[in-house]
């Protein structure tokens, strides 16, 4: 069975496709594992400030932070909840835990 042109062209392209799909994927697993944030919002609501950063690393002492949210928050609080969650990530990160 011969391949002409068309046909060849069309199989040449789908694999092209499949290997930049799979190199994507491949980098975008790779870089999940990375401990790099970016904080793109425009008045970097979820960056901490230098000073900040610096307090939280010399901290000599374990510091707990306990946040309780309800179930029944209501819809407008809903990202209220993420938002304190990321802060607080930030600052384990940032920490020693």
């Amino acid at each position: 069975m011969k391949f002409d042109q068309k046909q060849f062209h069309k199989a040449n392209n789908t694999v092209q496709i499949l290997i930049i799909l799979g190199i994507f994927i491949v980098i975008n697993v790779l870089v999940s594992f990375l401990p790099v944030r970016w904080d793109l919002t425009e008045g970097k609501d979820f960056s901490i400030s230098p000073t900040t950063k610096r307090i939280v690393k010399e901290l000599d002492d374990v510091v707990t932070i306990k946040a309780y949210f309800t179930n029944d928050l209501p819809g407008r609080l809903i990202p209220l909840r993420q938002q304190v969650n990321d802060i607080l990530d930030e600052y384990a990160n940032y920490g020693k835990g």
